[in-house]
């Protein structure tokens, strides 16, 4: 499915938010959840897309039986007008700049 979402992504886009959908196969008792999760960085790669949605699905689903899965990115935008995340900088390493 992960693959997928490389192939059908647009040439030269990428998005930053997964999506991750399970409805269970009980018709009788419907169980299910779809979640979404903002990525650490834009991405349109198959290894990227598979963590992220693994993440979701292992956080979310009570294993029980399923009849539909469905996994898909969001919040597309073009590869070269993406805004690069700044590096995250912690407290301490701030401190210790403000003291030399």
């Amino acid at each position: 499915m992960c693959e997928l979402i490389g192939q059908r992504a647009p040439e030269l886009k990428v998005g930053d938010v997964i999506l991750a959908r399970i409805q269970g196969a009980d018709f009788d008792q419907p169980i299910g959840f779809y979640r979404q999760m903002k990525m650490d960085e834009s991405t349109n790669t198959t290894k990227h897309s598979y963590v992220s949605a693994i993440q979701l699905f292992e956080e979310h689903w009570g294993m029980y039986p399923v009849r539909k899965v469905a996994v898909g990115i969001t919040q597309l935008m073009k590869e070269d007008e993406y805004q690069l995340q700044p590096p995250r900088i912690s407290m301490s390493f701030l401190t210790m700049l403000m003291e030399m």
